[in-house]
């Protein structure tokens, strides 16, 4: 390395007489493996050079030892351990073909020392030669055997982790002993392993044995209620989304993992829905949603038809939620749960339903020294929706006495006055104006909250009504056009035009309407 000779041979010699003398200067140690680190970051490597004759590959067959026999004197010092990881970390990242003779020593470096004091640094390493797609063979056998020690080792002290802290902390969700693990009792270990397990199963699937892919998802299944940290609920649960989507993988490598995906689905599957569920409604805030629904998202797009039968079963057919949340909402939360076409829609039924818990769950809490009843809309707002109903009762009372007098008076100016054909056109067009505005007052009367049937009626109601009532206003202004404008006084030809624009186009807007399920919803007339 001549380029490097005079600045790094005394560097080099300084480590080695650190390493005989078993030295304790540690800040002294520090800045040698820190040159070392620039000094990697420094060497660029061109594709079309030979690799073989590289001024970094004689640097690193030299310090690779070193670090060794460093990484195992001062493996309780993070400091020492985390520079060790930079620089393998780097190499392995951007010199891979420099030093693909290296990487299983670095490898087993990594491994031995994670077995010994797992540290999220040593993750990294190992995360940064998985994410290659073509490793020698030597190497894929090494990141194989170093993924089963690495999550054997992992899954171990989680275990133990959280089997200390069920003594001194009570558990607020019953979770099957056999599979209780808290991953967010070392949210920075397991972000790094579970990258570490995305990226081989993304770039080298056949490096990863699928009995640690299964663990990890019913571990992550059944542990779902006590993530407690974001960073944990994103990794956990993007990793569970990865691998639900295996059985729509187009690579051959991983349809093993999606076989084993629906076995676990089969049996795990209904315990998945329930937690996830309970988490949007009880649990969850509202930061963990676009996660959260990115599970659900995975699920009901790869496993339909499971999805549909356990999410009806615990929505709509047991007791889930009933003391707060309306069986007509969690039926139109069922429905929506199951449209997959568009993800961001998905989303924001997650985060509605779980306001909606919130709010109703709130307000339940006020009012239920008064009643158990289960929270309907008209319980929303407490004394307020009752002084809602009474305004909107008083102006719809105002509107029909207004239709009412409307209609006699244009029965009287028909009989004052039946010889003017303009007259009689104006009457019959402020005629079927009021119709369609007398119907628009009844459809706003308050009836019928607690049935769906009713709801759905005003909502019908509504929105043909509505519609008609503008056509024919502006059927009227084209009237008023025609006569005083173009002085056209006989246009008793347009009425027939006016009643296929001013009932036809409502009707086809509001049967379009109708044929998206659950279109009005349970809001009725509000």
């Amino acid at each position: 390395m001549p380029p490097f000779q005079a600045l790094l041979s005394p560097i080099i010699g300084h480590v080695n007489q650190y390493i005989q003398t078993k030295a304790k200067n540690i800040p002294f140690l520090k800045i040698q493996l820190e040159i070392y680190q620039h000094t990697t970051k420094i060497i660029e490597l061109d594709d079309q050079e030979d690799t073989g004759k590289h001024p970094l590959l004689p640097f690193l067959q030299a310090i690779i030892p070193q670090l060794k026999q460093l990484l195992e004197t001062n493996l309780y010092d993070y400091e020492i351990v985390e520079l060790i990881s930079a620089i393998y970390r780097w190499t392995l990242l951007f010199c891979r073909n420099v030093v693909s003779e290296l990487a299983p020593e670095i490898i087993t470096q990594a491994t031995l020392a994670y077995q010994k004091n797992p540290l999220p640094y040593l993750l990294q390493v190992i995360n940064a030669c998985a994410s290659s797609t073509k490793l020698p063979i030597e190497t894929e056998n090494k990141l194989k055997e170093s993924l089963s020690i690495i999550s054997a080792t992992t899954l171990s002290l989680l275990r133990e982790e959280t089997i200390k802290l069920s003594k001194t902390l009570p558990q607020e969700y019953a979770i099957d002993p056999q599979y209780h693990l808290n991953f967010s009792i070392r949210p920075d270990i397991t972000k790094d392993y579970l990258l570490l397990i995305q990226s081989t199963y993304t770039y080298s699937p056949q490096c990863l044995n699928p009995n640690i892919v299964s663990t990890l998802v019913i571990y992550i299944i059944h542990n779902v209620l006590d993530l407690k940290d974001l960073s944990t609920v994103r990794n956990t649960f993007n990793f569970l989304s990865l691998i639900i989507m295996s059985c729509k993988s187009k690579d051959e490598r991983h349809k093993v993992f999606g076989a084993i995906i629906d076995e676990i689905i089969a049996v795990h599957g209904k315990v998945l829905i329930k937690n996830l569920l309970i988490g949007v409604s009880r649990v969850f805030p509202t930061t963990f949603m676009n996660t959260v629904s990115e599970v659900l998202f995975s699920y009901s797009s790869s496993y339909p038809t499971p999805f549909r039968r356990e999410a009806k079963i615990i929505l709509v057919q047991s007791p889930f939620l009933d003391d707060v949340v309306a069986p007509c909402d969690r039926q139109i939360f069922l429905s929506q749960l199951q449209r997959t076409d568009n993800k961001n829609e998905y989303r924001f039924a997650i985060q509605t339903f779980s306001i909606l818990f919130w709010m109703e769950s709130t307000l339940m809490k006020e009012v239920s020294s008064f009643s158990t009843i289960p929270l309907q809309i008209d319980q929303l707002y407490g004394h307020h929706s009752s002084i809602a109903t009474t305004t909107t009762t008083t102006t719809n009372n105002d509107t029909l006495y207004d239709k009412d007098f409307r209609f006699f008076t244009e029965i009287q100016i028909e009989q004052l006055d039946k010889i003017d054909i303009r007259t009689s056109f104006a009457s019959k067009l402020i005629f079927f104006l009021s119709i369609s505005d007398l119907m628009v007052a009844i459809s706003y009367y308050p009836f019928g909250r607690l049935s769906k049937t009713f709801c759905d009626i005003q909502g019908i109601g509504l929105m043909f009504f509505l519609s008609s009532s503008y056509f024919w206003t502006m059927c009227i202004s084209i009237s008023v056009y025609f006569v005083f404008f173009l002085n056209q006084v006989n246009i008793n030809h347009l009425m027939k035009y006016f009643h296929i624009i001013s009932w036809g186009v409502p009707f086809a807007t509001t049967l379009i309407a109708m044929l998206n399920y659950d279109i009005f919803g349970r809001t009725g007339s509000w």
